[in-house]
């Protein structure tokens, strides 16, 4: 297979492998690196399956802008997973971002009962995004996995249910900051944020074994 560049007279070679397989490309796109994974994004979804990792002379590509020159490239290799390993991947990426925020709100506990208010207040404007996120999270994987999500229950609790306690507590919590606090604040965070956090990876666990 060959392949062209502009400004050069000869043509270089370049290989296109695909799940191990040596792949023709169609000359009009040999061309063009975007088109190139367009075609084999395409190829991919023909057979029900995505493009999950595209690596160039074996270098990871994540976002193929279209300034991209292919001068001197040799070798395009891309290999594919199924919507179900796709599914299960995100899935496991988003449980593994609510290990997370939990890590980081009892990070944020201990610093909260050790620091003065101004401290404090620039705590909480940094972290503010990252305590409301888990909703972002719960509204990711409901797209993803549609009734799957409501069908969850947990201790006599369906995920629905436990999501209605979210809003009232992010109400609390900001009422505790207007009063600046400390010490109702760092007790919210532990005794009402963090096992609801805790609960909910617990919740969202269970879609990992289906």
């Amino acid at each position: 297979m060959s392949g062209r560049t502009d400004g050069l007279s000869s043509p270089i070679r370049i290989k296109v492998v695909m799940d191990g397989k040596p792949l023709e490309l169609p000359e009009h796109i040999e061309g063009s690196l975007t088109a190139i994974r367009s075609y084999l994004e395409s190829l991919a979804l023909q057979h029900g399956r995505v493009v999950s990792f595209f690596t160039v002379d074996g270098v990871i590509i994540n976002i193929i802008e279209e300034s991209i020159e292919i001068k001197g490239m040799q070798r395009v290799k891309a290999d594919t997973i199924s919507f179900d390993e796709l599914t299960r991947q995100l899935i496991s990426t988003s449980c593994d971002r609510l290990k997370q925020l939990h890590v980081a709100a009892e990070s944020v506990i201990t610093q909260v009962l050790i620091n003065d208010w101004p401290e404090v207040q620039k705590l909480w404007e940094k972290w503010q995004p990252d305590f409301k996120s888990p909703i972002l999270v719960v509204s990711f994987l409901r797209e993803l996995c549609g009734v799957r999500l409501d069908e969850l229950s947990c201790c006599n609790q369906t995920l629905g249910q436990h999501l209605t306690f979210f809003n009232p507590l992010v109400n609390d919590v900001e009422a505790v900051v207007a009063t600046k606090n400390i010490l109702q604040f760092s007790n919210l965070l532990e005794n009402r944020y963090a096992p609801w956090l805790q609960q909910l990876s617990v919740f969202l666990r269970q879609l990992e074994a289906k």
